[in-house]
């Protein structure tokens, strides 16, 4: 009996000690399922962050000014960084002034501004403009309006209501998503409108629109200086084109030759009816001439 109950002992303890490294097995392959996910989600996580890829080339071919922009410094016209993100130009400052003895239209004094520049590049990138900052002061009194926008875009108007004095920093984000009127010649994608695939050499243009307005007092005075304004710049590589279909010599042949002019509706349902009502007779007569045989025989 102590024999049979030792056995059963042993046999206990090997079951217990099997189902411990079973359940261990189930917990390290659990915990490698979960170590699998979570380095899954870590790689999309790092897909999602991807950043933006800049051509490997870059740099301003020309810069011009247009014909109502201040004089720059010709020796050092604008500031660039080394990959073309951010440009600011340096012209004099653009000087409003606005009084009694000062000739307006419409009660208005205005400079636009709107410089623009070629920039080389390695082929298959693209650029789309982010945001554009103005920088400046304004001293207005009482009734007289100052106002400050970007020239390139339906962006934001700024507005200062006199009487009122102070500097400002201006940035536009340029956010398309809220029903700006886009240009047709960029692709929208991502919230940021992209230019400059298939080509090499791209036109950025960046303008401000300045102004002063005394409807509300023609007697009083305000001085309006707009001192620089810059453009953030966002490069990237153009994405995959699609393949374009290339019609066969057999397809192009077809093409070529005249068709048939299609039939009308009416004409279509006519042939129809007629080609039943000939079937129907000829299963008549079929049928009679089978009866008139089984009838001879």
């Amino acid at each position: 009996m102590k024999l049979y109950n030792l056995f059963f002992i042993i046999i206990s303890l090997c079951l217990i000690f099997s189902s411990a490294e079973k359940a261990e097995e189930v917990k390290e392959n659990a915990t490698e399922k979960v170590e699998e996910k979570t380095e899954e989600k870590t790689e999309e996580k790092v897909e999602e962050k991807k950043e933006y890829e800049f051509p490997p080339k870059s740099y301003i071919a020309e810069l011009k000014y247009g014909t109502r922009c201040p004089e720059a410094d010709p020796k050092h016209p604008y500031e660039v960084d080394e990959k073309i993100t951010r440009i600011d130009f340096h012209t004099n400052s653009i000087v409003l002034d606005i009084n009694p003895t000062i000739e307006t239209h419409n009660y208005t004094v205005s400079q636009t501004c709107s410089p623009f520049f070629y920039v080389k590049y390695t082929k298959g990138y693209r650029f789309a403009v982010t945001s554009y900052e103005f920088r400046g002061t304004y001293h207005i009194d009482e009734g007289i309006r100052a106002v400050i926008k970007s020239d390139n875009t339906d962006a934001l108007t700024h507005v200062f209501e006199g009487p009122a004095m102070g500097t400002f920093n201006i940035k536009d984000e340029l956010d398309w998503t809220s029903g700006w009127n886009r240009p047709h010649h960029g692709r929208f994608e991502d919230g940021k409108l992209w230019f400059g695939c298939r080509t090499d050499m791209i036109r950025i243009s960046v303008g401000v629109k300045a102004l002063l307005n005394n409807r509300l007092n023609e007697e009083g005075s305000g001085t309006l200086v707009v001192k620089d304004f810059s453009a953030n710049i966002v490069w990237d590589k153009c994405p995959p084109e699609k393949e374009r279909y290339i019609p066969t010599d057999e397809e192009v042949i077809k093409a070529s030759i005249p068709q048939p002019p299609k039939k009308p509706n009416e004409e279509i349902k006519k042939e129809y009816e007629e080609k039943q009502k000939l079937s129907q007779e000829t299963k008549k007569v079929i049928e009679n001439k089978f009866k008139e045989d089984k009838k001879k025989e």
